[in-house]
């Protein structure tokens, strides 16, 4: 695409040459037409001026006056050829020009057509991966224990889970990330292996989507939830088994994993900034911390953005208290 907006440009640039060459030989043509114009007129006037006769002086006057008016029509008779080449030369550019847009623009079309139809297969496949989790798991445990048995506390979010494209573009993005960090690097020229770690991470359903994605070259996916009947669920429908577990969030140690992710699970922002303290105070030096919905992580100079937003932060200091 971008070859083909440079070629157009180009075109462009050609056309507005031949526009401005055609402009100029238009004037350029005006004006040695006024001037011929002006000599046939001083012939018309001497000749008007002498139907008693001529004497020399009037035969000499005339005499120039014709040979001027030779060599203005000669002028003439060039610049209304550079004015034909000109135009012929614009004519074409324009053709260039025209045929160059229309391609643009059937392509511009054809690609708005390729993304409408690659957000519909987005959902589509979304749709189709929620559905499995629910078949695989519908909120009941084997005992009849329902997810939503479970009182959530009004302080906290009950599970919300995040879309599918951008917890993935999350990926995407974190893995360009570790292969240019010297922190992470390997003998092979990638990043070695890194842990993950979800704050609130319901029946495991994005552990799974990590895993089989295969985005990022995993050591261990874990997770866990302050809802044990979620976390049964996914131990024992999803096939999660040990990487789920029960946890507070506001107790845990976050030490020693490579990356952590959180979507807000708390609701009330005093507690959720007593958890992001917390999560910064005790994460490892150099971990990644993932908050697409976080309270205020400026307030942790421990913490540097990284890349243009503001989602993925990196552990680069000491944790000093705000």
């Amino acid at each position: 695409m971008q070859d083909a907006t440079r070629t157009i440009q180009r075109a462009a640039h050609q056309l507005d040459e031949a526009a401005q060459a055609l402009e100029q030989a238009i004037v350029d043509l005006g004006t040695l037409q006024d001037k011929h114009d002006g000599i046939t007129k001083r012939i018309i006037e001497l000749v008007k001026t002498r139907d008693k006769g001529w004497d020399a002086t009037a035969r000499s006057a005339l005499a120039a006056l014709g040979g001027k008016h030779a060599l203005q029509q000669r002028a003439l008779d060039r610049a209304r050829n550079t004015l034909s080449a000109a135009r012929a030369a614009y004519d074409c550019e324009r053709v260039a020009f025209d045929t160059l847009s229309s391609r643009y623009a059937d392509s511009l079309a054809q690609q708005k057509t390729a993304r409408l139809d690659a957000h519909r297969r987005e959902g589509a496949l979304c749709r189709v991966i929620h559905q499995m989790v629910n078949d695989l798991w519908p909120g009941r445990d084997p005992e009849g224990a329902c997810a939503s048995d479970f009182a959530v506390p009004e302080t906290s979010f009950g599970y919300i889970a995040l879309d599918i494209p951008r917890f993935l573009t999350f990926l995407m993005r974190l893995d360009a990330m570790l292969r240019l960090d010297p922190d992470y690097a390997d003998d092979s020229g990638g990043y070695r292996p890194v842990s993950y770690l979800e704050v609130g991470c319901g029946q495991g359903r994005n552990l799974i989507i990590a895993r089989n994605a295969q985005l990022i070259t995993w050591s261990s996916l874990s997770g866990f939830d302050l809802n044990p009947v979620m976390i049964k669920g996914g131990q024992d429908q999803l096939g999660l088994g040990e990487a789920l577990f029960t946890a507070d969030a506001l107790t845990f140690d976050y030490g020693g994993y490579d990356v952590i992710f959180s979507y807000r699970p708390l609701s009330d922002p005093v507690l959720q900034t007593q958890l992001e303290e917390r999560m910064v105070r005790t994460m490892t030096r150099g971990s990644y911390f993932l908050a697409p919905y976080a309270y205020d992580l400026t307030l942790y100079p421990a913490l540097e953005p990284m890349g243009d937003g503001t989602e993925i932060w990196k552990k680069t200091g000491e944790h000093q208290a705000p």
